[in-house]
């Protein structure tokens, strides 16, 4: 029986991870010793059916020319945890024939750690402890509740965008149940340090200069305005997914939709709109490029200038 071979594709947004996944399987595929390949992706906004254009999901094209798993997966209205989505992949792959292969594709650290190395030690939320933090937050407010989250465990918070109300009112909530003197941040580099659940053959970073980043990440904001962004997030506001008023949570905090949301509570112009989502989009991806240098198995390459060598290693890890 063939064992199934693994790779992984990881790095920060706009970097065109995914064309570079496509051309690999096909690759293959065509290869004079064919393999099938499959990606699974770990991005967490691509996970819901409801979110598009924000998400920069494959296209309909490309999702034809290979299988894609985990993408447009799941409804809004369910809760996708990296538990949740580490236990899925694994039984996903578990149950797929032998003869696939898997190239695990994404930029949400928070998912490849726990499809990786599983689910750090933390308490798990209740209905009290949860309405205990939800309430301090609608109290104090959200930039308080960060500062507050700065204050406790720095590590923690360096790694949540301040607007992220769900992630923010989370790590409160495991913070106010560890042990005094313990934060979230240790405890989860201690797990981070343990041995690998998942083995693969190859694990390949891309990354680009600054100012080729600038270009791409403008470039990309500009056509899913052209591709009605706006009229997405109208869309979902209309459906009940999240009222006119309530806090911005969830993977409608996640870069793209929040500034969409903000613009039409608020009234922003095309160009503050545009200007917004491209500066967030790059702290974003300094955050997720920071996040990955911390594994010095990743090899980076240049997504302009070293992506034929990074498809070789990639093909390699596979043959």
């Amino acid at each position: 029986m063939k064992a199934r071979r693994l790779a992984a594709l990881v790095g920060p947004t706009a970097t065109g991870k995914t064309a570079l996944a496509i051309e690999v399987a096909e690759a293959l595929r065509e290869s004079t010793s064919p393999r099938e390949l499959e990606i699974l992706s770990f991005d967490s906004v691509q996970f819901y059916r409801e979110l598009v254009i924000g998400s920069a999901r494959p296209t309909a094209e490309q999702l034809r020319r290979v299988r894609h798993h985990m993408i447009g997966h799941q409804s809004l209205r369910e809760e996708m945890t990296a538990g949740r989505f580490a236990t899925q992949a694994q039984d996903l792959m578990a149950q797929a024939s032998t003869s696939v292969d898997f190239l695990i594709v994404g930029g949400s650290g928070f998912y490849w750690q726990a499809l990786e190395r599983g689910v750090p030690d933390v308490p798990a939320s209740t209905l009290e402890s949860r309405a205990r933090i939800e309430a301090y937050v609608a109290e104090v407010g959200i930039e308080a509740a960060y500062a507050r989250l700065v204050s406790r465990d720095a590590e923690a918070a360096r790694r949540i965008h301040p607007h992220d109300h769900y992630r923010i009112t989370r790590a409160l909530e495991i913070l106010s149940t560890l042990p005094e003197g313990e934060t979230w941040s240790a405890r989860r580099a201690r797990h981070e340090s343990a041995p690998a659940q998942v083995a693969v053959r190859a694990k390949v970073g891309l990354e680009l200069s600054r100012e080729d980043l600038e270009k791409q990440v403008a470039a990309r904001t500009s056509q899913m305005l052209a591709q009605g962004l706006l009229d997405e997030v109208r869309n979902l506001l209309a459906s009940g997914v999240i009222s006119s008023e309530e806090p911005i949570s969830g993977p409608l905090s996640s870069v793209g939709y929040f500034e969409a949301i903000l613009a039409l509570r608020e009234g922003w112009g095309q160009k503050q709109l545009h200007q917004a989502i491209c500066q967030s989009t790059l702290r974003l991806a300094k955050k997720q490029k920071t996040w990955f240098q911390r594994d010095p198995e990743i090899q980076w390459f240049d997504a302009k200038r070293d992506i034929a060598r990074a498809r070789e290693v990639l093909v390699a890890a596979f043959t």
